[in-house]
């Protein structure tokens, strides 16, 4: 994440720093979760609800990419 969660503030106060923090570490549970799914569909199914929690995040300031492993492979 490009910018320290504690030090993000704005006009709503400290709460959507938080949120983004918690936000991050849900995201990394769920590509956890991806890594290990039962099947096609479960995997798929997370890396749905990855995809709508990274446009939550984006909202919150969150600059990071949202497949960063895409670049890794080119």
């Amino acid at each position: 994440m490009d910018a320290d969660a504690s030090t993000v503030s704005g006009p709503l106060g400290p709460g959507p720093a938080r949120q983004l923090e918690r936000c991050v570490d849900l995201r990394s549970r769920i590509r956890q979760e991806r890594r290990i799914a039962v099947s096609p569909a479960v995997e798929r199914a997370l890396e749905l609800s990855e995809m709508h929690l990274f446009l939550a995040l984006s909202y919150l300031g969150y600059t990071d990419e949202l497949c960063p492993e895409e670049d890794e492979e080119t």
